[in-house]
């Protein structure tokens, strides 16, 4: 056994060890509800594990959190979460952007314009960026989401090194269904 990354999930776990109440979402994407170390701010937890890679990527998908159009309480939340990922892996690389030509590039369209996916808030750690990172884990991200209505969440994804791996294994069961 490896030893426990995040969530208490680590790379190369078999779907019978991460847990029974999963349910299919893809070849090889799992819905999870329960994790052995969960966080207060998650819901959802979705997994890629192929059956010779195992546990390839991690995505945490967060509460809801009601903000306005102006997203103010979403940055906020993203801030605090960024703020708990960069003392675990560093400074990392923040992308704050509006795409050029939106035409919601007034502060009322914030959530608008992440929306229509013209509008970027993320963080990553990686290697390129000097990161320090857990053994196995080759990338963290955090993004800011839109849901339904007035509401936003957060997502977190890990990915492990062999995630390369695992990706070739399903590409190549899903071209065998040809």
């Amino acid at each position: 056994m490896n030893a426990p990354g995040p969530f208490g999930l680590w790379m190369g776990m078999r779907l019978d060890q991460i847990g029974s109440d999963l349910e299919k979402l893809a070849p090889g994407r799992y819905s999870v509800l329960a994790v052995p170390t969960p966080h207060s701010l998650f819901e959802v937890y979705v997994v890629q594990v192929s059956a010779q890679a195992g546990l390839a990527w991690i995505k945490a998908v967060g509460r809801s959190i009601n903000t306005s159009a102006y997203g103010h309480e979403l940055q906020s939340a993203f801030e605090s979460m960024a703020g708990k990922l960069g003392s675990a892996y560093g400074a990392g690389k923040r992308f704050d952007f509006l795409m050029e030509g939106s035409i919601w590039n007034e502060p009322r369209d914030y959530m608008q314009a992440l929306r229509e996916r013209e509008r970027v808030l993320a963080m990553e750690w990686s290697a390129e960026y000097d990161s320090p990172l857990r053994k196995d884990v080759t990338q963290v991200s955090l993004f800011a989401c839109v849901g339904d209505g007035d509401t936003g969440y957060l997502a977190v994804e890990y990915v492990f090194s062999n995630k390369g791996a695992s990706d070739y294994e399903l590409a190549a069961l899903e071209d065998g269904a040809l």
